[in-house]
Parts: C-alpha cells; structure tokens; sequence
C-alpha cells in the first residue's frame, strides 16, 4: 500500500508543484492520475519511483516512511519499480532481447531464459534479434513492457502509455496492461490525459490541477465495450456509423 500525506514538492519558492496531497494506493490496485500539462502529473510520478523527495510531508510505502530510509534502501526498492515511458525510450543499437535484458544486466544478471519469457508473454518471441527501428509503434511499447516486467516489479508506473501511438495499437498496449495487472496482481498506475485509457483501465483516479489534488474519484467501467480484432475492422465500424 502506498500513501501520501500532506505531501508537498516545491521547486523555488514560488512554484509549488504539488501542494498538500494525501491519498492512498491499494496493493493490487490499478489507479488512474489525471490533468492537464502542468497539473503535476509528472511530479507525482517522480515521488512514487523515488527519482524525487517532497518537500515536506510523508510518502509510505509497505509501512515504510521512505525518508527513513538509507540511499542504499531507496535503491533496492527503485530496483522493485518498472516503468512504462510514452517515448518506449528504447536503446536504437541494441536487439529487442539485449533491450528487454537491460534491467538484468545493470544488476549483473545473465538470466537469458527470463527475457524469452517476457518477449513470449508480449509475443514478441519472433522479433528478439529485430532492432528497435524495425518495428512498429505498438512493438516498441511492448518492448519497453517487457523491459518493465524482466525484473518483477511490485509498482508498474505508466507515464502516458499509449500517447505515441494509433487507435490499435493502443487496444493491444491496454489489452496487455489488463493482462498483466489480472495475471500478476501487479499494483499499477497510470498517468494519462487520455480519460478513456484511465476510464478502460482503473479502479479509482485522482484529479490533479496545478498542483493540488481536486479529487479522487471510483472509475465507473464501461459497459459493453466494443473490441475489434483489427484496424480495418475498426475503421469499417466507426466509417459506417
């Protein structure tokens, strides 16, 4: 579980980047983080995966107060976070495997069976020596998911994951989010300005504007949504109508 209480993060004395936020996380929970450019959004983010401490305030995570904790901590919890970027922010010369192995490799581990796992999970298995400019939009993303999932993380933060790419393949990105939050009980959250990504995929969803937290709010799902197989299915729906 994660909690932020009267959390505050200042930049200068008169940029107040986030201002007094409390709320909580559930373990297991997908939770959606909304606003506008310059609400926060990003600020918070940088808080949860550690990058960044409050100015003032608490952050708890597993009834951990992480300013209590050792750079040394603060390191291995960051090595229990992936995270999904909107750029996929993939190393152009390095194979989808070496990319997917990254993680591994920082903390000098070989573990190659690991990666064919992640890229079988993607399906992706049969582009593992293609390399990042050979692939598609929705491949990159699923790239840099697998790169999330090698190391088992228990937060996935997903900073606009589906911004950079066309309506099917954000289906397939979400697709694969939904599995990997259903089959790894993974806790998750999703920072978007798309609402119907947050409105597919979470639970409940904090409203952020310049800075303070306007609220939090149950994600009511939709109902009946429509699913297509492919784009061209897609078009001939959406033409047709």
């Amino acid at each position: 579980m994660i909690q932020f209480d009267k959390v505050t993060k200042n930049y200068d004395s008169d940029l107040k980047a986030l201002h007094n936020v409390t709320l909580t996380i559930n373990q297991g929970e997908c939770f959606g983080v909304v606003g506008e450019s310059g609400s926060g959004k990003s600020t918070f983010l940088r808080l949860l995966n550690q990058l960044e401490r409050p100015t003032s305030g608490t952050i708890t995570v597993a009834q951990q107060v992480l300013a209590t904790l050792s750079e040394r901590d603060i390191k291995k919890r960051q090595q229990q976070i992936g995270m999904i970027f909107q750029q996929f922010n993939l190393l152009h010369n390095q194979t989808v495997a070496q990319n997917v192995a990254l993680p591994l490799k920082l903390r000098g581990k070989m573990e190659p069976a690991r990666v064919l796992d992640m890229l079988a999970f993607v399906n992706l298995t049969h582009k593992a020596d293609a390399y990042p400019r050979e692939l598609s939009g929705g491949e990159k993303q699923r790239v840099a998911i697998a790169r999330a999932l090698v190391i088992e993380p228990k937060l996935l933060l997903c900073d606009e994951p589906t911004s950079a790419l066309d309506a099917q393949h954000v289906d397939e990105v979400l697709s694969l989010l939904e599995k990997i939050h259903s089959q790894f009980q993974t806790t998750m959250v999703i920072v978007s300005h798309e609402l119907a990504v947050i409105k597919r995929m979470c639970q409940r969803a904090a409203i952020f504007n310049r800075g303070e937290l306007v609220g939090i709010t149950a994600v009511k799902s939709a109902e009946n949504a429509q699913q297509y197989d492919s784009y061209e299915a897609r078009a001939m729906e959406i033409l047709q109508q």
